[in-house]
């Protein structure tokens, strides 16, 4: 069985995304058929009902540079002592005509986005955002190293939705704009800015623990089955709000089940401090 076009559009009608800016998080595997075209199919899907494509960009891997004394902040999850500098590669500086992206961890639609002509997409070097569409500009516009969050923020006063495609919460990159709204201090990275100097980059958190709001968001959910891939779809803005208002009453509600994990100690207590 392939799927074609059509059903993916069929999808984004069910949903009612026509015309809208939407997140996406995607597994390719989870569609369990051949798709016509590949994932240029499915992205052409949604440029073809009016949505503007948006992803997460992530070059971590790519673009990181060893942290400079001054720039260490306390409870940042990190033990500098074990860092050296081999640890990170060669230093280079970012721009947003970047075709590279951690493949590995955000999969096949994410790479296709980012070496699409046309795409547009943000500033962070680090965690940088890139879309298609009406409004990938106005999306991708403001973010910052120290902005990382914008491109979220902006999907929320657009009214747009966060749409996981087989995958689930712990994918979901706006949940960490959620632990920014509820008071947590994003963690600190490093990368060279314009100038070749080393600059700071904020950055989410774990998201081991995300899946633990399945039960709060149902009432917002719209959920459609293509081939074996369901698809999720959440307004943005109430998304955060739940989960910002959730984690603000009960913060262990973020934390994984791994033993010990500092992302998720050091962020349930606040994230970094200077």
């Amino acid at each position: 069985m392939f799927l074609a076009k059509k059903d993916f559009r069929d999808a984004i009608r069910a949903l009612g995304l026509e015309g809208q800016s939407v997140e996406a998080h995607t597994s390719f595997k989870s569609f369990g058929s051949m798709i016509e075209g590949g994932a240029d199919t499915l992205i052409d899907s949604f440029l073809a009902e009016g949505c503007t494509f948006m992803v997460f960009a992530y070059t971590v891997a790519h673009y990181g540079v060893y942290p400079p004394m001054h720039l260490r902040p306390r409870r940042n999850a990190m033990d500098y002592s074990a860092l050296t500098e081999s640890d990170f590669p060669q230093p280079r500086v970012y721009t947003t005509e970047s075709t590279e992206i951690t493949r590995g961890e955000l999969g096949i639609v994410p790479d296709t986005v980012v070496k699409r002509t046309g795409r547009v997409r943000s500033r962070s070097p680090l965690n940088s955002f890139a879309a298609l569409g009406p409004a990938a500009v106005d999306l991708m516009d403001g973010q910052t190293a120290l902005d990382v969050f914008a491109p979220l923020r902006r999907l929320c006063e657009l009214d747009g939705y966060v749409l996981l495609m087989g995958v689930n919460l712990d994918r979901a990159t706006i949940l960490h704009y959620a632990e920014a709204e509820a008071g947590r201090a994003p963690f600190v990275k490093w990368a060279l800015n314009a100038q070749g100097e080393t600059e700071i980059c904020h950055v989410g958190s774990c998201s081991g623990g995300f899946n633990r709001f399945d039960a709060l968001l149902a009432g917002i959910e719209r959920r459609v089955t293509v081939g074996e891939s369901v698809w999720r779809c959440f307004p943005a803005r109430d998304m955060v709000a739940i989960c910002a208002a959730e984690m603000k009453q009960n913060p262990e509600i973020t934390r994984c089940d791994t033993p010990g994990c500092a992302r998720c100690a050091d962020a349930i207590a606040g994230g970094p401090v200077w």
